[in-house]
C-alpha cells in the first residue's frame, strides 16, 4: 500500500516532571514508509504510538499490533540531536486504507531513571542494538505469544516500586507456613523482571546445551548464579554461571530478584488471601473449596521426564503480565533463607544461612501452596528437579556500582 503525506501532525506526552522535549523538523515519503525526523533535546527513550482520526477531532490508536515496523530512533534509548523514525503501514496495515491527512504521531520520551512498561533484550549474537522498549504487551513485535520470548530474546516487565509500600507475608492465608511472618516492606527502586521463566533457550544460546524454550530446571544455585563460596550477594555472578554469561554477553546488569522484590511482583498490587490476577485463593463452591490458581498454575504432578513443567504462557498470567509466578518451577531468589525476616524493613536481602530462597511453588506442589507468600529453600549445591529462576534487572533504575561489590 502506497501512502502519500499530505499533513502529518505530531503530538508530545510528557510522562514524568521534566521530560526531555522532542521537536518534528520533517515528514517524508521513501517508497511505501513513512519517515519522520525530530530532534531531541537531551538523551531519553523514545517511544512512539501511530493514531488515526475516528471522527472529527478525536484520535485513536491504530494499536500496538499494528505497530510492529516501527524502525530507527524509536523504542530505544536515544542520544541527543537530530534523529528519525520510519513506520510502513502497508505491512503493518495491508488490508487498510488510511488516509494520511488524519494521522497524528504520538512521541513519548522518557527521562533518566524511568522507563516504558516492557524491555526486550536480544540475544542474537550480531545484535548491536540489544535493548528496545515498548509502551505495552501488544506493541511487543509478534505479540506476547512470540516464541522468540522463550528463546533468542527476553522480555522484562518495568515493575513501578520505588517508594512503595505493601505487606509482604501473610497472617493466616490457608496453607501458611510458620516462616510467612507479615511485615510492611518499602522497596528503594524501580526495577525489571521477567515475563516468563528463563528457559534453557536463553541461557545456552552462546554455549552447549539444548536450545527448549521451556524453563530451565534441574539446576542447582550454583550453577545459575556462581559458587556462594566465591560469587555471593552482592558480588556479581561468577562468570562461567548462566547469569554470568548473560551478563558478560548482553552487557547489562542482569541477576536474580530478592524474595521482597519477588513477592511484590508476584501480588502485583493484592494483598494477602488474593491471587496476583485479583481473585481470592480459594473460593466456596457447592460445598467445596475452590483454588482459583488452577487458572494460572502448573501444579499437582508427580516428577517425570515427559510431564512436569509447561512452556512459559501456557496459563493466565496476574495482573502486571508476568507468567507462572505460581508453580511450574520453584523459582530461586538472590537471598539465604532465613525463617523470620520481618525486621528487613526495605526488603534488605538476607547475606548468610545455609540455604537459599526460593519462591512461588513448583509442579510438584498442591494448589494450596501456590501462593505470593510461600517461602522454599534449597541448599545452594544440590540438585533438585523443582528449582528454576527468573531475571531481574536494576537496568536504568539504579547504578550498576550500587547494586554489585567490586
Amino acid at each position: 500500500m502506497k501512502i502519500r503525506v499530505v499533513f502529518f501532525s505530531v503530538l508530545l506526552a510528557a510522562v514524568a516532571n521534566a521530560a526531555p522535549r522532542a521537536q518534528i523538523l520533517s515528514v517524508s515519503e521513501s517508497g511505501d514508509r513513512l519517515v519522520v525526523n525530530y530532534s531531541l533535546a537531551e538523551a531519553a527513550i523514545v517511544v512512539a504510538d501511530i493514531q488515526t482520526n475516528v471522527s472529527q477531532d478525536v484520535y485513536a490508536s491504530v494499536g500496538g499490533e499494528h505497530q510492529w515496523t516501527l524502525d530507527g530512533d524509536v523504542n530505544k534509548s536515544v542520544a541527543a540531536g537530530s534523529r528519525s523514525l520510519t513506520w510502513t503501514p502497508s505491512s503493518d496495515l495491508p488490508d487498510c486504507d488510511i488516509d494520511p491527512a488524519k494521522i497524528k504521531v504520538v512521541l513519548t520520551t522518557y527521562p533518566a531513571g524511568d522507563a516504558p512498561d516492557y524491555m526486550v533484550v536480544d540475544l542474537s549474537t550480531a545484535k548491536v542494538d540489544r535493548v528496545t522498549y515498548y509502551p505495552g504487551a501488544a506493541w511487543l513485535p509478534g505479540g506476547i505469544s512470540n516464541g522468540d520470548y522463550l528463546s533468542t530474546k527476553i522480555v522484562m516487565r518495568h515493575i513501578r516500586a520505588k517508594g512503595v509500600s505493601y505487606r509482604m507475608g501473610s497472617l493466616g492465608e490457608g496453607g501458611r507456613g510458620s516462616n510467612e511472618y507479615a511485615h510492611t516492606v518499602t522497596l528503594t527502586n524501580d526495577f525489571w523482571i521477567g515475563v516468563f521463566e528463563a528457559t534453557y533457550a536463553q541461557m545456552y544460546r552462546f554455549g552447549s546445551g539444548t536450545l527448549s524454550a521451556l524453563p530451565m530446571r534441574n539446576s542447582t544455585y550454583n550453577l545459575i548464579r556462581g559458587s556462594t563460596s566465591t560469587y555471593d550477594w552482592p558480588i556479581k555472578p561468577g562468570p562461567s554461571s548462566c547469569i554470568g554469561r548473560l551478563r558478560a554477553d548482553t552487557g547489562l546488569p542482569i541477576d536474580l530478584p530478592s524474595e521482597a522484590q519477588w513477592e511484590f511482583a508476584c501480588r502485583a498490587g493484592y494483598g494477602e488471601g488474593m491471587l496476583g490476577d485479583g481473585s481470592p485463593i480459594a473460593s466456596l463452591v457447592d460445598g467445596n473449596i475452590v483454588y482459583n490458581v488452577k487458572y494460572m498454575a502448573c501444579y499437582g504432578k508427580a516428577w517425570s521426564s515427559t510431564d512436569c513443567s509447561v512452556r512459559g504462557g501456557s496459563y493466565k498470567p496476574n495482573a502486571w503480565g508476568l507468567y507462572d509466578m505460581y508453580g511450574n518451577e520453584d523459582e530461586f531468589c538472590v537471598d539465604w533463607y532465613k525463617a523470620d525476616i520481618s525486621a528487613n524493613a526495605f526488603g534488605e536481602v538476607v547475606t548468610s544461612g545455609t540455604a537459599k530462597v526460593t519462591r512461588g511453588g513448583c509442579f510438584t506442589t498442591g494448589a494450596a501452596a501456590c501462593r505470593s507468600a510461600l517461602r522454599g529453600s534449597y541448599a545452594p549445591d544440590v540438585y533438585k528437579h523443582e528449582p528454576g529462576f527468573r531475571l531481574y534487572s536494576p537496568y536504568g533504575f539504579q547504578d550498576e556500582a550500587l547494586v554489585d561489590a567490586e
